[in-house]
Protein backbone atom coordinates (compact mmCIF):
# COMPACT_ATOMS: atom_id res chain seq x y z
CA UNK A 1 0.00 0.00 0.00
CA UNK A 2 1.68 3.16 -1.22
CA UNK A 3 0.84 5.82 1.38
CA UNK A 4 2.73 8.71 2.85
CA UNK A 5 2.31 7.38 6.39
CA UNK A 6 3.76 4.02 5.41
CA UNK A 7 6.84 5.75 4.04
CA UNK A 8 7.36 8.05 7.01
CA UNK A 9 7.04 5.16 9.43
CA UNK A 10 9.58 3.20 7.44
CA UNK A 11 12.21 5.93 7.24
CA UNK A 12 11.47 7.77 10.49
CA UNK A 13 10.69 11.10 8.84
CA UNK A 14 9.89 14.05 11.07
CA UNK A 15 6.61 14.42 9.18
CA UNK A 16 5.26 11.53 11.23
CA UNK A 17 4.59 13.92 14.10
CA UNK A 18 2.39 16.27 12.04
CA UNK A 19 -1.42 16.20 12.17
CA UNK A 20 -3.33 14.10 9.68
CA UNK A 21 -4.61 17.21 7.90
CA UNK A 22 -1.07 18.40 7.22
CA UNK A 23 -0.06 14.96 5.96
CA UNK A 24 -2.96 14.81 3.52
CA UNK A 25 -2.18 18.31 2.24
CA UNK A 26 1.43 17.28 1.65
CA UNK A 27 0.34 14.23 -0.33
CA UNK A 28 -2.03 16.21 -2.53
CA UNK A 29 0.64 18.77 -3.32
CA UNK A 30 3.81 16.71 -3.49
CA UNK A 31 3.15 13.01 -3.65
CA UNK A 32 1.07 10.15 -5.05
CA UNK A 33 -2.61 9.92 -4.18
CA UNK A 34 -3.60 8.57 -0.80
CA UNK A 35 -5.11 5.10 -0.89
CA UNK A 36 -7.80 4.20 1.58
CA UNK A 37 -8.84 0.65 2.41
CA UNK A 38 -12.32 0.23 0.92
CA UNK A 39 -13.57 -2.19 3.54
CA UNK A 40 -14.89 -0.59 6.71
CA UNK A 41 -13.28 -2.46 9.57
CA UNK A 42 -13.82 0.00 12.40
CA UNK A 43 -16.93 1.27 14.18
CA UNK A 44 -16.74 4.24 16.56
CA UNK A 45 -19.38 4.31 19.29
CA UNK A 46 -19.85 7.63 21.11
CA UNK A 47 -21.77 7.90 24.38
CA UNK A 48 -24.05 7.60 26.18
CA UNK A 49 -23.48 11.04 27.74
CA UNK A 50 -22.74 11.44 31.42
CA UNK A 51 -22.87 14.62 33.46
CA UNK A 52 -19.76 15.73 35.32
CA UNK A 53 -18.86 18.87 37.23
CA UNK A 54 -18.31 21.22 34.31
CA UNK A 55 -20.21 19.61 31.46
CA UNK A 56 -20.75 16.34 29.64
CA UNK A 57 -18.45 13.39 29.07
CA UNK A 58 -18.91 10.83 26.33
CA UNK A 59 -17.21 7.42 26.42
CA UNK A 60 -15.64 6.39 23.11
CA UNK A 61 -15.54 2.74 22.09
CA UNK A 62 -14.09 1.11 18.98
CA UNK A 63 -15.19 -2.15 17.40
CA UNK A 64 -12.15 -3.26 15.39
CA UNK A 65 -13.15 -6.07 13.03
CA UNK A 66 -10.05 -6.55 10.89
CA UNK A 67 -8.52 -9.81 9.74
CA UNK A 68 -6.40 -11.71 12.21
CA UNK A 69 -3.16 -10.58 10.53
CA UNK A 70 -4.05 -6.87 10.75
CA UNK A 71 -3.42 -4.63 13.74
CA UNK A 72 -4.41 -1.11 14.72
CA UNK A 73 -1.57 1.35 15.28
CA UNK A 74 -3.30 4.73 14.91
CA UNK A 75 -6.61 6.39 15.74
CA UNK A 76 -7.97 9.93 15.57
CA UNK A 77 -11.02 11.78 16.88
CA UNK A 78 -12.31 14.80 14.94
CA UNK A 79 -15.05 16.99 16.49
CA UNK A 80 -15.45 19.47 13.62
CA UNK A 81 -18.91 18.12 12.75
CA UNK A 82 -20.25 19.29 16.12
CA UNK A 83 -22.73 22.16 16.14
CA UNK A 84 -21.31 25.66 16.00
CA UNK A 85 -22.41 26.59 19.52
CA UNK A 86 -19.71 24.24 20.81
CA UNK A 87 -17.01 25.24 18.30
CA UNK A 88 -17.64 28.98 17.84
CA UNK A 89 -18.80 28.17 14.32
CA UNK A 90 -15.76 26.07 13.53
CA UNK A 91 -13.06 28.41 14.79
CA UNK A 92 -12.46 27.22 18.36
CA UNK A 93 -12.53 23.63 19.61
CA UNK A 94 -11.09 24.30 23.05
CA UNK A 95 -14.33 23.36 24.80
CA UNK A 96 -13.42 19.77 24.03
CA UNK A 97 -10.97 17.59 25.91
CA UNK A 98 -10.06 13.96 25.42
CA UNK A 99 -8.67 11.58 28.02
CA UNK A 100 -7.32 8.29 26.75
CA UNK A 101 -7.97 5.20 28.84
CA UNK A 102 -5.00 3.81 30.72
CA UNK A 103 -4.06 0.16 30.69
CA UNK A 104 -3.77 -1.53 27.32
CA UNK A 105 -3.43 1.85 25.56
CA UNK A 106 -0.36 2.99 27.48
CA UNK A 107 1.81 2.61 24.38
CA UNK A 108 -0.45 4.91 22.33
CA UNK A 109 0.97 8.42 22.48
CA UNK A 110 -0.63 11.67 21.38
CA UNK A 111 0.93 12.90 18.16
CA UNK A 112 2.56 16.31 18.69
CA UNK A 113 0.68 19.16 17.06
CA UNK A 114 -2.72 17.51 17.45
CA UNK A 115 -5.34 18.30 20.07
CA UNK A 116 -8.35 20.51 20.53
CA UNK A 117 -7.93 24.29 20.55
CA UNK A 118 -8.29 27.42 18.46
CA UNK A 119 -7.90 27.25 14.71
CA UNK A 120 -8.80 24.94 11.83
CA UNK A 121 -6.03 22.41 12.54
CA UNK A 122 -6.98 22.00 16.20
CA UNK A 123 -10.19 20.09 15.56
CA UNK A 124 -8.78 16.59 15.97
CA UNK A 125 -6.60 14.63 18.34
CA UNK A 126 -4.46 11.71 17.13
CA UNK A 127 -2.63 8.81 18.77
CA UNK A 128 -0.27 6.15 17.47
CA UNK A 129 2.00 3.39 18.69
CA UNK A 130 5.03 1.55 17.38
CA UNK A 131 5.26 -1.06 20.14
CA UNK A 132 1.88 -2.47 21.20
CA UNK A 133 -0.76 -2.43 18.45
CA UNK A 134 -4.34 -3.53 19.02
CA UNK A 135 -5.66 -6.79 17.62
CA UNK A 136 -9.25 -7.16 16.42
CA UNK A 137 -11.73 -6.70 19.26
CA UNK A 138 -13.87 -4.19 21.11
CA UNK A 139 -12.07 -1.46 23.07
CA UNK A 140 -12.91 1.53 25.20
CA UNK A 141 -10.48 4.09 23.80
CA UNK A 142 -11.19 6.99 26.15
CA UNK A 143 -13.56 9.76 27.03
CA UNK A 144 -14.52 12.90 25.12
CA UNK A 145 -15.43 15.81 27.38
CA UNK A 146 -17.36 18.97 26.58
CA UNK A 147 -17.17 22.06 28.79
CA UNK A 148 -20.72 23.47 29.06
CA UNK A 149 -19.80 26.54 31.10
CA UNK A 150 -21.19 29.65 29.44
CA UNK A 151 -23.46 27.80 27.00
CA UNK A 152 -26.83 29.54 27.02
CA UNK A 153 -29.88 27.32 27.27
CA UNK A 154 -31.41 29.05 24.23
CA UNK A 155 -28.62 27.56 22.09
CA UNK A 156 -29.75 24.01 22.86
CA UNK A 157 -30.46 21.37 21.70
CA UNK A 158 -27.17 20.95 19.84
CA UNK A 159 -25.09 17.98 18.75
CA UNK A 160 -21.64 16.75 19.64
CA UNK A 161 -20.38 14.78 16.66
CA UNK A 162 -17.25 12.89 15.64
CA UNK A 163 -18.70 12.01 12.23
CA UNK A 164 -15.98 13.94 10.44
CA UNK A 165 -13.25 13.18 7.90
CA UNK A 166 -10.50 13.23 10.52
CA UNK A 167 -12.11 10.55 12.68
CA UNK A 168 -10.31 7.49 11.38
CA UNK A 169 -8.03 4.62 12.30
CA UNK A 170 -4.81 3.30 10.82
CA UNK A 171 -3.86 -0.36 10.39
CA UNK A 172 -0.98 -2.40 9.15
CA UNK A 173 -0.25 -6.04 8.56
CA UNK A 174 1.31 -7.75 11.53
CA UNK A 175 4.71 -6.21 12.40
CA UNK A 176 5.04 -4.62 8.95
CA UNK A 177 4.86 -0.79 9.13
CA UNK A 178 5.39 -0.48 5.37
CA UNK A 179 1.80 -1.72 4.89
CA UNK A 180 0.25 1.05 7.00
CA UNK A 181 -2.90 2.67 5.65
CA UNK A 182 -5.85 4.71 6.88
CA UNK A 183 -9.14 2.86 7.20
CA UNK A 184 -12.71 4.05 6.81
CA UNK A 185 -14.85 3.82 9.92
CA UNK A 186 -18.57 3.77 10.62
CA UNK A 187 -20.33 5.36 13.57
CA UNK A 188 -22.94 3.77 15.81
CA UNK A 189 -23.64 6.39 17.00
CA UNK A 190 -21.16 9.11 16.16
CA UNK A 191 -23.36 12.01 17.20
CA UNK A 192 -25.02 12.79 20.54
CA UNK A 193 -27.68 15.43 21.09
CA UNK A 194 -27.25 17.70 24.10
CA UNK A 195 -30.88 18.37 25.03
CA UNK A 196 -32.65 21.65 25.50
CA UNK A 197 -33.19 22.61 29.14
CA UNK A 198 -35.70 20.53 31.07
CA UNK A 199 -36.44 20.43 34.75
CA UNK A 200 -33.76 17.77 35.28
CA UNK A 201 -31.28 19.59 33.03
CA UNK A 202 -31.83 22.87 34.86
CA UNK A 203 -31.52 21.03 38.16
CA UNK A 204 -28.12 19.75 37.02
CA UNK A 205 -26.97 23.28 36.16
CA UNK A 206 -28.33 24.51 39.49
CA UNK A 207 -26.47 21.79 41.34
CA UNK A 208 -23.31 22.64 39.40
CA UNK A 209 -23.60 26.32 40.36
CA UNK A 210 -24.23 25.37 43.99
CA UNK A 211 -21.19 23.09 44.02
CA UNK A 212 -18.97 25.86 42.64
CA UNK A 213 -20.32 28.32 45.21
CA UNK A 214 -19.63 25.82 48.00
CA UNK A 215 -16.06 25.22 46.81
CA UNK A 216 -15.46 28.95 46.52
CA UNK A 217 -16.70 29.51 50.06
CA UNK A 218 -14.64 26.63 51.39
CA UNK A 219 -11.45 27.96 49.78
CA UNK A 220 -12.22 31.40 51.17
CA UNK A 221 -12.58 30.00 54.69
CA UNK A 222 -9.27 28.14 54.34
CA UNK A 223 -7.51 31.27 53.13
CA UNK A 224 -8.88 33.45 55.92
CA UNK A 225 -7.93 30.81 58.48
CA UNK A 226 -4.30 30.81 57.37
CA UNK A 227 -4.12 34.48 56.39
CA UNK A 228 -6.50 36.38 58.68
CA UNK A 229 -7.58 39.77 57.43
CA UNK A 230 -6.79 42.69 59.78
CA UNK A 231 -8.23 45.92 58.44
CA UNK A 232 -6.31 49.11 59.13
CA UNK A 233 -7.73 51.21 61.95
Amino acid sequence: MNTFSARVRAVGSSFASEPIVAMIAFILLCGPPLTLIAEVIGIYELGPPEVFEEGIRLPLHLEFTADANEELVFYAVDVSASDGVFTTDGTDYSRFEYEQDIGFLTSFEQIPGTGFGRGELRKAIEFDTVTDPLLPGRYRLGELRLDMVGIESAALPASVSIEAFGSTVGVQESADPTTFDFVAVNFSPGSVLVPEPTSSFLAWFGALAALRWYRCQRRLRILTRHFPFHPHT
